[in-house]
This record gives C-alpha cells, structure tokens and sequence, in this order.
C-alpha cells in the first residue's frame, strides 16, 4: 500500500480559522464508514472561502485515509469530492498562475497547498488501484476492471494536474512526475485497460477519455514546453493536448532494428527522449505521432481556406491567434528536429537588467525623463555615470536594475539566472538589458520563467527587439492634450527597413495620430500596424506626417 502522511498543521494563509472543516490537533478523526457520511462532509465544505474548502477536502481525504472503509464507498466519495477540489484549484489558481516572479510568500503558499492536494487526490485514487490490484473477491471480474481502468485514469490525471500548475506558475517541475506516470500507465496496458472508456464529467471537450488519453494528454502538454507560452495559450495547448490525443497511437519497440528516434521508457522517470547505447528493454514503447501532423496540417489548411476555429473544433479562438499555436506547435507535436535559429555560445558575466519604461529611459537614454515643451526643448539635467555604479549596487537615482549572471546568449538574446530575491518579472514583459557593466542597454522581452525554489533562483529568457533603442516622448493628438509618456524609437536594421516605436500597452490604433519628440524635434507621426505585443508593450510602425524643426 502507499505511504500516508497526514496533513500538517496549517500557517499563514490557510491558518485554521473558526468553523473550518478541519478538526484542531488531537480531536478524532471522522470515520466515513459509508457514501453518506463522505456526502455529508462533502455538503459542509465552505463555498465563499476556497483557503477553508481546501482544508475541508484534505480533512476528508485524511479521514479516508486513516481508516479506509469498504473499496466502493472509498471511490465514490472520491468521485464526489473531485467536483468540489476542481472548482477550488481554478479559483486559487489565479492567485499564483502567470504572476510575477518570484511569487509573493502568500501565493506561493496557496500553490503549495493546491499541489500537496492534489497529490493527495492523486495518492488517495493509487490506494484505490492497489487495493483492487490485491483484493479480487470485492467485485466480478467486470465491475473490478471497470473500478481499475476507473482509478488508474485518475491517478495519471492528477499528475497531469500536478504538471499543468507548475507550468501556469512558472516553477521549476519536481522529479517523479513521470516515474509515477509511467508506471501507472504500464499497469493499464499490463491489464489491458489503457483504452478502457471512464467517466469524465469534468473535461467537457472530451468525454471520452481513457487512461491512455490522459499519459498521450500528459506527453503532449510537456512536449509543447508550456514555459514559452502566455497563460492563455497554455490552457489552449491544454485543450487541444486532450482533444487530440486519440490521434497519437503508441506500442513497444520490439527490437534495436525497430527503435524509433525518440522513445518512452515506462519503467524510468522521464517522458520522451533518444535511445541511449542502444539497448531497448521490454520497457520501451514508440508513440506514433503521424495522424496527430496529419491533423495539424489539415486544420491549418482549413484555418487559410476560411474556416472558422469553432467549425474546426478549436474553441472560442481567433483565427490568427489559431494559426500562430499551431505554427509553434507542429515542430514539437510531430515529432520534427528543431535546430535552433541561432547558435547559442555558454559564457560568464554579469548583465543588469532594468525594467518599466521610466527605469529603461534612464538606463538607455542616460537621463531621467523630462516632459518636454512644445518645442520638444527639456530642462537641462545632468547624466548618469552607469560606468561608475558597482555590480552590487541596485538603485542609482530613478534608474532600479538586478543584476544577473549570464549563462549563454545568441544573436537573439540571454539566457539569465540571478538569486531569486530581487524585483519581480513577468512572462512577456518589457526588458533592458546591458551585458557591458551598465555602458549600453537594448531592448528584449521575457521570453520565459522559470522559479526553482531548489536553488533558490529565478531563470530568465531573453529575446531581443531588433534594432538599436533611442529614448523618445510621445503623447496623442486624437485625445485632449495630455503629459508626454516616454517611449523607444528602434532604428531601421537595413536602409530601406522600417523603423519603429516601443509604446506603453494601450497605446496602439491604427491611424493614431502621436506627437513624437526625438533629438528635440517634434513630428507629427501615424501609427501604421502593430509589429509585436507583449505584457506591458506594444511595437508599431509608423509614418512621419510633420516635423517641425
């Protein structure tokens, strides 16, 4: 059987508060002998404090597992309870999903209290799958594979769960994952109920599913790399992972003539990978990735003739919002090499990275920003010697940076780690970044975080905006007049290129008429399109309709 560990005393946050569900230390457990009693329980959990309903759930999950009753009334009022724990993970989870990192002590508690749940449910459903694994004389031989396939979905679901909050929290993944994956999907196939059809009534989009569906479900979400998307996209890639797992077909490797260029080891802890010394076991099994590209080649066929995301079975999606994933998510999901665009070289150094647009204006124009007169003339200011700031220094006048070690970098950008105090970053967010000890900043975008708790770090991606930055004011002319706000204006890469302006998010209409102050010159300018947009920035270009000398 598994082990058990009973729930610790609650801190912070989930503290104990008067009329939770959750007895004190010291008071006896409830025996839930029967469904009614686990329904009565399940009835009791509070519905306006999800803090206090989590600890309700885990109290039942505690009194289930201090004294199991009968297998049956086990697994119903786990069935019952899982409604209750779905509904309280989507409403804690915007406490901690997308955040900036790293997250504050309060949501990074709620995400830790979310996840030990839900690997409670997860252990709670295995005990279940052993004890019908063991005991064959509580049901025939039907109604026990039914319960089986039933428990073994669940437990691979709960990990797939478990999987899906660390992307969305942008926290480094913890080993075991895919050792517990693994080995209960193996069960399934050794007992022939991999493709069992079990009840679903949470994931509306496939009521179909089978414990295969959630390990190919489970495949596809980590194989995607979650990490490099926004939150949406990660619950769309989610969607479509469980939509469209059906498609993918997997077996065993029955010799070294036959191992596939990647494959699934069930016995170890990892998903996809290369066949090392090539040696395969009884253990190796090949997914088929090709009616799944055929899938996404159709879809995105379909997409450029005119059909609508709904009619295809994308959901509530723009059409080019559904063009760009699925461009991003051939590659991985067909199983294609995916060289890098540019060569990335390991280095040592140091980078200081500055975020907000007031703090970039400093660090790239070398002064702080002054509202201009109408002649785009400023007050006079004295610059700022980035040159002379130490390394561990953090604050200069109005200009904030942290400083980060650099790991490697490529044309295109950084790959960044710094000790995970510092000031908070967010997935999309605008960046400068200097890797000259503060002579010359640039400008990216967070490509991805990542938080690892284990090291006591925070991990950061890079990618560069092209083009060399100018600090710029800008204000509308469309609206009343106003304060100008400062923006970047990123030079052309070639001669007849296209030059373009940073703005603030919002900023942007087409045909928008801005006020544009550079090197003390003002110019009347049209926004055009929209280049690129991020958390807090947009890229636009742009056509100079008057400049005044």
């Amino acid at each position: 059987m598994i082990e058990y560990t009973p729930t610790p005393i609650p801190t912070g946050v989930f503290a104990q508060k008067p009329g939770q569900s959750s007895p004190p230390p010291g008071v006896p457990r409830t025996v839930i002998a029967d469904l009614t009693t686990g329904l009565r329980m399940i009835a009791a959990l509070p519905d306006d404090f999800p803090q206090k309903t989590l600890l309700g759930i885990r109290h039942i999950l505690d009194c289930l597992a201090e004294q199991p009753p009968e297998i049956g009334v086990y697994l119903d009022v786990l069935e019952q309870v899982r409604v209750s724990l779905y509904t309280c993970c989507e409403s804690l989870g915007a406490r901690y999903r997308d955040s900036s990192l790293p997250l504050r002590e309060r949501d990074e508690e709620v995400f830790r209290h979310v996840i030990e749940t839900l690997r409670t449910m997860g252990k709670a459903y295995e005990y279940c799958v052993q004890a019908l694994l063991h005991d064959r004389s509580v049901y025939d031989e039907q109604a026990r594979a039914r319960k089986l396939a039933l428990a073994l979905y669940r437990v691979i679901y709960y990990s797939c769960a478990i999987l899906c909050e660390y992307y969305a929290a942008r926290q480094e993944m913890p080993e075991g994952l895919w050792r517990q994956i693994n080995r209960h999907y193996a069960l399934a196939e050794e007992h022939g109920l991999a493709q069992r059809i079990v009840p679903e009534p949470i994931r509306e989009e496939n009521q179909d599913v089978c414990p295969a569906t959630a390990y190919l479900a489970f495949l596809l979400i980590e194989i995607a790399n979650p990490y490099n998307y926004s939150l949406n996209d990660q619950q769309r890639i989610r969607y479509l992972a469980w939509r469209w797992a059906s498609l993918i077909s997997i077996r065993p490797v029955d010799s070294l003539e036959d191992a596939p260029a990647f494959i699934l080891d069930l016995k170890e802890d990892k998903g996809l990978h290369q066949p090392r010394n090539g040696v395969v076991s009884d253990s190796v099994w090949h997914p088929d990735f090709t009616f799944l590209t055929e899938k996404i080649r159709d879809t995105q066929t379909q997409l450029a003739n005119g059909a609508t995301p709904e009619q295809l079975g994308l959901g509530a999606i723009s059409a080019t919002r559904a063009r760009r994933l699925l461009n991003r998510l051939l590659t991985p999901w067909s199983l294609l090499s995916s060289p890098r665009r540019f060569r990335r070289f390991a280095t040592k150094g140091e980078a200081r990275v500055t975020l907000g647009f007031e703090s970039m204006y400093t660090a790239i124009a070398n002064e702080t920003f002054r509202q201009p007169d109408s002649t785009g003339k400023r007050s006079a200011i004295t610059p700022l010697d980035n040159d002379l700031l130490p390394p561990s220094e953090v604050a200069h006048h109005d200009f904030i940076f942290d400083v980060w070690d650099v790991i490697d970098y490529s044309v295109n950008g950084f790959r960044l780690c710094r000790h995970i105090a510092g000031q908070q970053i967010a997935y999309s967010q605008l960046i400068a970044v200097s890797s000259q000890g503060g002579a010359r900043y640039q400008l990216g975008m967070a490509s991805w975080l990542i938080q690892d708790n284990e090291e006591d770090s925070l991990n950061l991606g890079v990618s560069m905006l092209p083009g060399e930055p100018q600090g710029v004011a800008v204000r509308s002319l469309d609206t009343s007049r106003g304060d100008f706000a400062p923006a970047f204006h990123l030079s052309p890469l070639t001669p007849n290129g296209e030059a373009m302006l940073v703005l603030p998010k919002g900023a942007f209409a087409a045909s928008r008429r801005l006020s544009l102050v550079r090197d003390e010159k003002v110019s009347r300018v049209n926004l055009q399109r929209v280049i690129q947009r991020g958390l807090d920035f947009e890229v636009a270009s742009y056509l100079v309709m008057e400049t005044s000398a």
